[in-house]
């Protein structure tokens, strides 16, 4: 039938241009489970930080290796974690955080490097 109405990608990826993979935008977070990271900082902690979110899992792994590739010395000890949100209406959306970082103040220095390269970055607690 045509009356099927599906709602468009989300407001916040209209700054992004649409490319081959679903537009990849900054969200909300949620903890992560740790991995073997190679820092002492990243080792354990309480805190995440958050990168972006799309509405295709894929996305968000391409993503991670092109972050990893861009800012190694900020992201190369850190794990990777999606995290699935519901957003009703809009969809399933994929958040790619980052971490474990050691506290909020780690995770905030990390964020204000990554600003500084025009990178998106939210702290989150885990």
């Amino acid at each position: 039938l045509p009356s099927e109405s599906k709602p468009e990608e989300p407001a916040e990826a209209a700054s992004e241009p649409a490319k081959e993979e679903p537009a990849v935008e900054t969200a909300t977070a949620e903890p992560a489970a740790p991995a073997a990271p190679a820092s002492a900082s990243a080792t354990s902690g309480a805190f995440m930080i958050q990168l972006a979110s799309a509405s295709n899992r894929d996305a968000i792994q391409g993503e991670w290796a092109k972050m990893q590739q861009r800012h190694p010395g900020q992201l190369g000890n850190l794990q990777l974690h999606i995290e699935e949100a519901d957003l009703g209406e809009r969809g399933i959306f994929y958040r790619l955080q980052a971490g474990p970082l050691a506290s909020r103040e780690a995770a905030e220095g990390v964020c204000a490097q990554l600003k500084a390269q025009q990178q998106d970055c939210l702290v989150r607690a885990r």
